[in-house]
């Protein structure tokens, strides 16, 4: 039967039994409330998810992006750079990528200010060979890849009678071929070593809801 971690002091007792933070989670329609750790086979309560976070740096716990090898597409502005951020908090090193070289070369120098592993490249994503070259570099520069966060995107603001052809088409070679790229040549580079990685396709919430316009 599975135990169910119900309050504070369950939560400080699970990681003083020495478990970790689960590595595996299954997340099934018929237990929204809940989160099931594969590794201890214990049902997690999601409302203490946070309580969990905050009771791994009390006893000192490990970042577990500790020297992962993590390209952030889009990581210039805006959600990009926060998640080129917080991955650095976490320990790991960021190669930063972007078009405009002002904004990722800022977001590289916060990282490295704060004691965190950055690199930023130039980068267009829905250019084929910028990707195999921001692959060689990444490799050349941590050795290994992890992880790809596919976050560059496209919109348009401007209603349908007034958007033009080129302007839609702009959005899907962005938004869609550079993910599809970043998910091609990430995943033969995370399955060079063979250790497994993480491919994360960012969205946005005008996927599903038209702007005001």
């Amino acid at each position: 039967m599975r135990k169910e971690i119900i309050s504070k002091d369950d939560v400080i007792a699970y990681f003083k039994e020495g478990n970790k933070l689960p590595k595996r989670l299954n997340i099934g329609v018929e237990h929204e409330k809940f989160i099931f750790d594969l590794n201890t086979n214990k049902r997690i309560n999601y409302q203490t998810i946070l309580k969990m976070f905050k009771a791994l740096y009390e006893f000192g716990w490990k970042p577990v992006l500790e020297n992962k090898n993590i390209i952030v597409t889009g990581g210039g502005r805006g959600i990009g750079e926060a998640t080129c951020k917080l991955l650095a908090k976490e320990g790991a090193n960021v190669v930063i990528t972007c078009r405009t070289e002002e904004e990722g070369n800022s977001v590289e120098k916060n990282i490295l200010n704060s004691g965190g592993s950055a690199k930023f490249v130039a980068h267009d994503v829905t250019s084929e060979e910028s990707w195999k070259n921001i692959i060689g570099v990444t490799l050349e520069t941590f050795n290994r890849l992890d992880s790809v966060v596919n976050n560059a995107g496209s919109f348009i603001s401007e209603s349908i009678t007034d958007c033009r052809l080129e302007d839609f088409q702009d959005v899907i070679r962005t938004s869609l071929n550079g993910s599809f790229l970043g998910l091609k040549y990430g995943t033969q580079a995370i399955r060079n070593h063979g250790e497994g990685g993480s491919i994360v396709m960012m969205s946005s919430i005008l996927a599903k809801v038209g702007a005001l316009n």
